[in-house]
């Protein structure tokens, strides 16, 4: 399964740029989990990915304790692991990878980077991973919580894959893709096709948050991709697209 989804992101990374966000609401994970739902598919797992620039008056020997902070935040297991990287004098990461106690996967990073005049620019990345259908809803709202606490309105990407036993033909995918563009009100802006994947950027007008790619709009992203070892065919369906963090 991982080598199918390194193969799926690679595809899509040759594509997607992270454009600005519309500081606005998302569209609902519900939404997406329903119309996956709608297709017979079973919830594979649920992604929220997340990032902003944030406010909050620190220094870069303090990110260590933002990041432990963090983890209180999102009641991460004390067996986490932590990481800090000083790329030069003036650019710091500091990282934590760890399950909360609700099984859900967390990845932290703060990144601080210092200016000649002694300011600095601090940014907040937080991914959550969780096998199977989640609460996407109450994580998103903690997620938008957390980035409150710094005067924060984070970029928020959220992605659900669902499965589905055997091969779709195209014939079968493309008529998935139709009834999914529809359940948004979405046309297509670009697509990538080829014997086993497709993916397909779209945009909705009925959808507040967008990405741009290319000076299109995006804010809906579909893609799907058959796993000949495993004989199944996974689906995944994103607001406003897969991120690549």
């Amino acid at each position: 399964m991982k080598k199918t989804i390194s193969l799926l992101f690679i595809l899509l990374l040759l594509l997607a740029t992270r454009g600005d966000c519309a500081q606005v609401k998302d569209m609902s994970g519900t939404q997406l989990i329903s119309v996956l739902k709608a297709e017979n598919l079973q919830i594979f797992s649920c992604s929220i990915s997340s990032y902003g620039h944030i406010y909050k008056t620190q220094n870069v020997s303090s990110l260590e304790k933002e990041v432990k902070d963090v983890a209180d935040f999102f009641d991460v297991l004390p067996e986490s692991a932590y990481t800090t990287t000083d790329f030069s004098d003036s650019m710091r990461q500091v990282m934590l990878r760890g399950q909360c106690r609700n099984g859900s996967l967390l990845t932290v990073r703060f990144d601080s980077l210092s200016e000649k005049d002694g300011s600095s620019k601090n940014y907040l990345t937080v991914d959550v991973y969780c096998n199977g259908q989640a609460d996407i809803e109450y994580l998103t709202a903690e997620i938008k919580d957390l980035f409150e606490l710094y005067r924060s309105i984070p970029r928020i990407y959220t992605c659900i894959i669902g499965s589905s036993a055997g091969r779709t033909s195209g014939e079968e995918s493309r008529r998935m893709e139709g009834r999914v563009m529809n359940s948004f009100n979405a046309y297509t802006v670009y697509s990538i096709r080829n014997s086993t994947a497709v993916s397909v950027f779209a945009y909705s007008p009925s959808i507040s948050r967008y990405s741009e790619y290319k000076g299109s709009l995006i804010n809906v992203n579909f893609s799907s991709i058959y796993n000949s070892q495993e004989d199944k065919t996974y689906v995944y369906l994103a607001s406003p697209m897969i991120n690549k963090h």
